[in-house]
């Protein structure tokens, strides 16, 4: 938080400590997140000193690297130096004779045994610990990525199940398409329905796997009527009709806090697909 001298609350903010992924090792990250200004302080520039101070806190506690996600214009995160991530998200449309198509397609990608072994359910903290896992063994194959811990998951995947649970707003469900044979094949896919709209929030695991939990996405598509799905760049499949169309909020943005990082961050901001997860997120 940032104070007057009487005491009175200028502007907050949350402080993440978590560690990113990046060539075999780790760099230290902060998380920024909830940047607040009272209503009645707004203008004062609370919200810049604020953040100002954050950042020279995390270079002298020697972070790395810093994380947001703008929910307003990024040119005013990017007058403290951050970068905005390429924030593309992907779009189908599934009338019948498409989703056909597509799914015939998947098939051919993957080992059809593979298609007997995934169930659809509702995702629960049961399914922390093996999600953990799934994503750290998916990371070591990917540029940039963070590392998760169960206690991220048990935060992330908790916040979810409980809004969908508590919230007025009618919050989506999420459910979770993995093995429920105990095999524990390599990935999974985590999913929200609102309506007729279908959001793929993640897909983990090696290609084949992949392949293979699109083929169910689809025909959980098929078998619920589903107007539209949608979801970030990074979990597209490869089919011919997936349209993209550019993130206009939550923009995800990072800056670097040491000078040999200065490029390579800038380089993951051009990656494409984009390399942030919808989870990944503040």
């Amino acid at each position: 938080g940032y104070f007057n001298d009487a005491g009175e609350l200028l502007a907050s903010a949350k402080l993440y400590n978590f560690r990113q992924a990046y060539r075999g090792g780790t760099l230290r990250a902060a998380g920024i997140g909830a940047v607040f200004v009272p209503e009645n302080r707004r203008g004062e520039k609370s919200g810049q000193i604020l953040l100002a101070e954050l950042i020279e806190h995390c270079k002298k506690e020697e972070f790395d690297i810093m994380l947001l996600n703008s929910d307003i214009d990024p040119a005013y995160y990017q007058r403290f130096g951050f970068l905005l991530f390429e924030p593309s998200v992907f779009r189908i449309i599934p009338d019948p004779q498409w989703l056909r198509y597509a799914i015939k397609r998947m098939d051919a990608l993957c080992d059809p045994e593979l298609n007997e072994s995934f169930r659809v359910r509702r995702a629960s903290i049961k399914d922390v610990h093996e999600i953990a896992r799934h994503h750290a063994r998916w990371l070591v194959n990917q540029e940039h990525g963070m590392l998760r811990s169960d206690d991220y998951m048990e935060f992330k995947l908790g916040k979810e199940l409980y809004l969908a649970e508590h919230s007025s707003l009618g919050w989506p469900r999420m459910d979770i398409i993995t093995d429920n044979e105990g095999q524990h094949i390599g990935g999974y896919a985590l999913v929200e329905q609102a309506g007729l709209f279908l959001r793929v929030l993640e897909i983990i695991g090696p290609e084949s796997i992949r392949n293979s939990l699109w083929g169910q996405i689809l025909r959980l598509a098929q078998k619920r009527e589903i107007g539209m799905i949608r979801g970030w760049a990074k979990s597209a499949p490869p089919l011919r009709g997936v349209e993209y169309d550019h993130r206009d909020w939550s923009l995800p943005m990072i800056l670097s806090l040491r000078p040999e990082l200065n490029e390579k961050c800038l380089e993951w901001t051009k990656l494409k697909p984009p390399c942030m997860l919808e989870l990944d997120h503040f």
